[in-house]
Formats: structure tokens, C-alpha cells, sequence
């Protein structure tokens, strides 16, 4: 048979993209049943995908800035080190049990070969797995620490890497000092929970060091919050948010602006103004926006939709 639906039909519903940080600026994307897809070199009128595999894949993630790929698929984590081309792909199962469905990935801020997976365990409690592409394989080391539920979102600052958080399934949140190595809980705070197959979202400052952004459901607590110490103690941030589920979060680099993918549109968060306003418009789509993220050299914001048409 020929499959009649690869072209033209823009049916995909995105989890994740990831745009390379320089030129060309290649697209990639993780989308539900419609594969890992990749756009080469594209130009200024509607992007056409490739799909590389077939599948659902989400939270790509790259240390090179896309010169290589991570992203996961219920069940397995992806590795492309040409994803330009899609040879040579690699693949490891999820390690053990208890992961989310589409589980948490994010790139190691040290090695761009590398990488950590949300837990579950191989054993008992809840762990991170740090993740090593070789050659043909890609091998896993289970880190010793257990958070008290299932892994919904992990991150880093950029500003100093030593400076690790995690946010488990139901709101609690962790920071480390020294690269993950000990961990503490933040005691006097709990977060908003994680969408049911996916996780969470962390979005560390890239200007102010110890400025930790968090979002997951917020129907019956705010969305977003913010903190100023690293998640010792958080505040939140809603005003003009309203009561929904945030996806994704990504800031700028001069921390003048963040951006919020949410079940009820995109929104921007104007710290200047310190208020969230609505950028749909008029002629955004009116979908779910799955995914966000921030191209400094293109000064863009790229949103993922999980919308078919």
C-alpha cells in the first residue's frame, strides 16, 4: 500500500520541537502517532516535515544546540547523532518501571552525548537515569537518590549547571547544589501536580542565578509559580493566567519575557509589567499548545500545537 496522508494534509498534533540554535535552523518535532519528523533548511513559507519514524515521540532535547537529538517514545529513549539525515539513530527501553508514558528527558548541561530520563526505578522508589550515547548503543546508570513519587519534570541553570531541580508527580520540588549529587526537598511548598502521561515543566533563569519557574495543572491552585532561591520557597505567578494546565515553559535570555504553552492558548508573561497577556489574537489556532520554546538568534518563539488542521 501507499500511504496516501504524508503530505499536505496537516494533521500532525505536536508534543515537542526542537529548532537547531544556528543556521540552517532545522525543525525538528515530536508529534502524537505521526512520528519524529525533521524540516531541513526551512525558508519563510509553511514548513514541510519529514517523518523519520513513525510513532509518538516528545520532549527532544539537545547539548549541542541540534547538531544531535534526544527525545523519547512511550517505552524507549531516541538518540540521533545526524538527525538531519535520521542514520544512524540509537535506542535504550526505559530502565525498570514507573516511568510517565512519554517520560521526561533533558539534555546533561556537560556532554551533549548524554543525557537524564525521568523515573521510575529498575528496583524501588523513584530515581534519574543518566543516559550515555556510544557508538551503536546507549547504556544507563541509575542514580542512587529516590524522590518520594514519579519524576514530572527535571532542569538546570545554564548560568551554573551545578545547580540541579526536579518536580515529582505531585508538586513536591527538589533542588541540588553540587550537580545532583544530594538533594533537598523544598519542605513548606507544594506545587501544582502533572499532566497524567507527560510530567511537568522548569524553567531556570538564564540572567538571575537561583530564579526557578515551575508549571503543571492549575485548576484548583495556580499554574505557575516562581522562586528566587533556588526552590527553597516559591511564590506564585498567575496574574492574568488563568486556571488551566501549563506544558511548557521557556524564558529569554534578558529575562524580560516568558512564555507559557497552556491547554487554552499561548501566553507571555512580561516581567516588566509583571503580568501574563494572551498572544492568540485572532488568528492563532484555537488548540492546546503543547510545547514552547526560544531561538536567540532568530529572536522567535516557536509553539507546538496538539490540534489536527
Amino acid at each position: 500500500v501507499q500511504n496516501l496522508s504524508m503530505n499536505g494534509l496537516g494533521v500532525s498534533q505536536y508534543y515537542s520541537t526542537y529548532t537547531k540554535k544556528s543556521a540552517p535552523y532545522n525543525v525538528y518535532a515530536g508529534s502524537q502517532d505521526q512520528g519524529f519528523q525533521r524540516s531541513i533548511n526551512p525558508n519563510d513559507d509553511i514548513y514541510n516535515f519529514i517523518q523519520s519514524i513513525s510513532g509518538d515521540y516528545g520532549h527532544l532535547v539537545s547539548g549541542d544546540g541540534g547538531n544531535t537529538i534526544w527525545s523519547n517514545y512511550p517505552g524507549f529513549t531516541l538518540y540521533y547523532p545526524n538527525p538531519e539525515t535520521a542514520i544512524g539513530g540509537i535506542s535504550l527501553d526505559f530502565p525498570g518501571s514507573g516511568h510517565l508514558w512519554l517520560a521526561p528527558l533533558i539534555e546533561d548541561p556537560y556532554n551533549p552525548n548524554q543525557a537524564y530520563l525521568a523515573g521510575g526505578s529498575t528496583s524501588t522508589g523513584n530515581h534519574l537515569f543518566h543516559l550515555t550515547a556510544n557508538n551503536n548503543s546507549i547504556s544507563y546508570q541509575e542514580l542512587p537518590f529516590s524522590f518520594n513519587s514519579t519524576i514530572s519534570a527535571m532542569g538546570y541553570s545554564s548560568i551554573n549547571p551545578q545547580h540541579r531541580y526536579v518536580l515529582t508527580y505531585y508538586g513536591n520540588f527538589y533542588y541540588s547544589d553540587n550537580d545532583g549529587n544530594l538533594w533537598e526537598i523544598s519542605s513548606s511548598f507544594n506545587g501544582p501536580d502533572a499532566h497524567y502521561f507527560y510530567g511537568a515543566t522548569i524553567c531556570a533563569s538564564q540572567t538571575n542565578l537561583g530564579e526557578v519557574i515551575i508549571g503543571g495543572s492549575g485548576y484548583s491552585n495556580p499554574p505557575v509559580y516562581i522562586s528566587s532561591n533556588h526552590g527553597e520557597s516559591f511564590t506564585p505567578l498567575d496574574n492574568g493566567l488563568p486556571n488551566t494546565l501549563v506544558y511548557d515553559l521557556v524564558g529569554t535570555p534578558d529575562n524580560k519575557y516568558l512564555f507559557a504553552a497552556t491547554e487554552v492558548g499561548p501566553y507571555v508573561y512580561i516581567f516588566d509589567e509583571e503580568a501574563w497577556l494572551d498572544l492568540a489574537g485572532m488568528h492563532a489556532p484555537d488548540q492546546t499548545y503543547w510545547s514552547v520554546e526560544y531561538i536567540d538568534e532568530l529572536n522567535t518563539v516557536r509553539f507546538g500545537t496538539y490540534g489536527r488542521g
